[in-house]
C-alpha cells in the first residue's frame, strides 16, 4: 500500500468508521471499556476520574458515556449523552463541568452537529447549552484565560471552516471569533503561556497546511506567525514548560517524521530531533517529567504500536517498548498521580474497546 493510499484508508476508517511498557513505565492491567471506540473524548475530571465521551465503532455512532476510576481501575457507565456523536470535543470547564461540541451523529453531511451539551459530575447528567452557528467536526476546542472556550476550524460538510467561535459558560451562548486566514481541519490549538492561541496546519481546501495563526482573546483577533518547515495535519502540538510549542509528526501525504519548535518570545520556528517512527493520527502528552510522551499513530501503511519520548533538554528521542496493541484515532490521559491512561482507537483490523495503562 503506497503512502497516499494508506492515508485515505485510515481517514475512511476514522470517518467510517494494556499499557506501554516502555522504559520508563511498568505495564498494569486496566478494564476494557463497555464498547469500542474511535475519535472519542477522554477528559480527566476534578475528582481525578476520567470521563470518555462518544466516538464509534463499524457500524454504531456513540451517545453511550463511561467513567474510568484510577483507584478502583474500573469503569462504571454514566448517563448517555443528548445526541450521539464523534470527532467532538470535550473541554472541562472552571466549574467541573465539561463542555462536549460538534462531531457528526453518521455518516451524511446532514448529520454534521452545530449541537452543545454539558456534563454534570455532580449530578451525572446531560443538558442542552446554546448552539454552535456552524457545524464542525475534527475541529479544536481550548480553555481561554478567562474561562470562555475558543472553537476553531474543523469540517463542515465536506469542506474545511475557517470560521472560530467562543462559548461563554455564564450565559451558555455563542458569539463569532473572526476568521482564521485559512480554512483547517485536523488542525492543532495550544493556549500559550501568554494566553493566545496557537492553531498550527491541518488541512485546508485541498492539501495540509504549513501556515500557523495567534489568537488574541483580548482583541479578538488573528494574526499570523510564521510558517512550519513542512506542512502537515493530524499533527500533535505540546506546550512545553520553558513556553515554547513542540509540533510532531503528521501527514503531508505521507507520514512524516519531523518535530518542530515554535518560540513564542520571537515567533519563529526552528526544527528539532526528528522521530525514531513516522507517524500521524498520534497522541502527545507532557510527562510529570517534562518529556513529552508520543504513543502510536499510522505510517504507510501500518498502524503502531510503537511509543518514543522527546526531551526537551537535549532534543533528542528515546524509544520506548511498544503498545500491546497497534491504535490510531485513540486517547491518551495523564492521570494525577503520574500514570497515563490509553484508551480505544482503530487496530488496522477493528476499533477498540481494550484500555492500556502505564505506571511510573
Amino acid at each position: 500500500m503506497n503512502a497516499t493510499r494508506g492515508l485515505v484508508v485510515l481517514l475512511a476508517w476514522l470517518l467510517l468508521g494494556g499499557p506501554v511498557a516502555c522504559q520508563e513505565y511498568a505495564q498494569l492491567t486496566a478494564h476494557d471499556m463497555t464498547v469500542p471506540r474511535v475519535s472519542h473524548t477522554a477528559t480527566l475530571l476534578g475528582s481525578g476520574k476520567v470521563l470518555v465521551t462518544g466516538g464509534r465503532d463499524e457500524s454504531a455512532f456513540w451517545s453511550r458515556v463511561e467513567v474510568y476510576d484510577p483507584g478502583k481501575t474500573s469503569w462504571s457507565t454514566a448517563k448517555n449523552m443528548v445526541v450521539p456523536r464523534y470527532g467532538h470535543t470535550a473541554t472541562l470547564l472552571p466549574s467541573g463541568k465539561v463542555l462536549v461540541t460538534g462531531g457528526s451523529s453518521g455518516l451524511r453531511v446532514e448529520q454534521l452537529l452545530v449541537s452543545a451539551e454539558v456534563y454534570d459530575p455532580e449530578s451525572g447528567t446531560w443538558s442542552r447549552t446554546g448552539d454552535m452557528s456552524s457545524p464542525r467536526v475534527f475541529h479544536s476546542a481550548n480553555l481561554l484565560p478567562d474561562g470562555r472556550i475558543l472553537v476553531t476550524g474543523g469540517d463542515g460538510g465536506g469542506s474545511s471552516l475557517s470560521s472560530a467561535e467562543v462559548y461563554d459558560p455564564a450565559t451558555g451562548l455563542w458569539s463569532p471569533a473572526g476568521n482564521m486566514a485559512s480554512a483547517r481541519r485536523d488542525h492543532t490549538a495550544t493556549v500559550l503561556s501568554n494566553g493566545k492561541v496557537l492553531v498550527t496546519g491541518g488541512t485546508g481546501a485541498e492539501s495540509s497546511l504549513a501556515t500557523a495563526e495567534l489568537y488574541d482573546p483580548e482583541s479578538g483577533t488573528w494574526s499570523s506567525t510564521g510558517r512550519l518547515g513542512a506542512a502537515r495535519a493530524s499533527h500533535t502540538a505540546s506546550l512545553l514548560s520553558d513556553g515554547r510549542v513542540l509540533v510532531v509528526g503528521g501527514s503531508d501525504g505521507a507520514s512524516l517524521p519531523g518535530a518542530e519548535l515554535y518560540d513564542p518570545a520571537n515567533g519563529t520556528w526552528s526544527s528539532t530531533g526528528d522521530l525514531n517512527t513516522a507517524r500521524t493520527t498520534h497522541t502527545a502528552l507532557v510527562l510529570p517529567s517534562g518529556k513529552i510522551l508520543v504513543t502510536g499513530g499510522f505510517v504507510d501503511g501500518f498502524w503502531l504500536a510503537s511509543s518514543e519520548t522527546y526531551d526537551p533538554a537535549s532534543g533528542t528521542w528515546s524509544s520506548m517498548a511498544n503498545m500491546a496493541t497497534p491504535r490510531v484515532g485513540h486517547t491518551a490521559t495523564l492521570l494525577p498521580d503520574g500514570r497515563v491512561l490509553i484508551t480505544g482507537g482503530y487496530d488496522g483490523q477493528a476499533q477498540l474497546f481494550t484500555v492500556e495503562l502505564l505506571e511510573p
